[in-house]
């Protein structure tokens, strides 16, 4: 379920394209209030759609709104409608499309929506780290930042994950940094000790 890079094989696409996507993604998660499970998953069902079917530009909008919808069918408890969908883009799309894309799309994915996504991991790293509350909101300040990167396709979700949080312990800015110090240990329980992240340019 792991999606991996695929824009070798999108000729209409690039980088910047997904991620000026995913950001408009990410607006609309904030505008109806939903789950970040929702968020996290949205993007990977748009990555590993693309991993195996080309897209035209003119309808990759139609994939993150259809991708959101799918997400929060299976996250939220109040998911939006299909007319919601249909609204939000300005009416470029019907709502046949929309429907017709859902089908496609979880006819490419086989149904398997139930992946491991880097939120759990983030929640199960900043548990076992018993990190403070500006700890957690700057590591997944990262995390969701990094939801717009389209190299990190390269690393399994756990590993970025881990990255996000040992920056948020490590960062010297941080304040009540007398937590990190007396908890020397958190970046040797993440397995990120010695390790550079490496570096990520669009």
């Amino acid at each position: 379920t792991r999606p991996l890079p695929y824009m070798a094989n999108q000729p209409e696409l690039n980088s910047m394209t997904r991620s000026i996507l995913v950001d408009w993604i990410v607006e609309l998660h904030r505008n109806f209030r939903l789950l970040p499970e929702t968020l996290y998953l949205c993007v990977n069902i748009i990555d590993r759609y693309l991993s195996h079917a080309p897209i035209a530009r003119k309808r990759l909008q139609l994939v993150g709104v259809t991708s959101l919808l799918i997400a929060c069918k299976y996250e939220e408890i109040y998911p939006p409608e299909v007319k919601d969908c249909v609204y939000i883009t300005d009416r470029a799309y019907t709502r046949q499309d929309v429907l017709d894309m859902e089908a496609h799309i979880v006819k490419i994915l086989q149904f398997k929506m139930t992946v491991p996504t880097g939120y759990p991991f983030l929640q199960r790293f900043l548990h076992i780290t018993k990190a403070t509350r500006a700890t957690r909101d700057l590591a997944c300040t990262y995390m969701e930042r990094m939801l717009l990167e389209y190299c990190t396709l390269n690393f399994r979700p756990s590993h970025v994950a881990a990255a996000a949080v040992s920056l948020a312990l490590n960062n010297p800015d941080l304040p009540g940094k007398k937590y990190h110090n007396a908890n020397a240990d958190a970046n040797e329980a993440l397995g990120v000790v010695g390790k550079k992240v490496p570096h990520c340019s669009i």
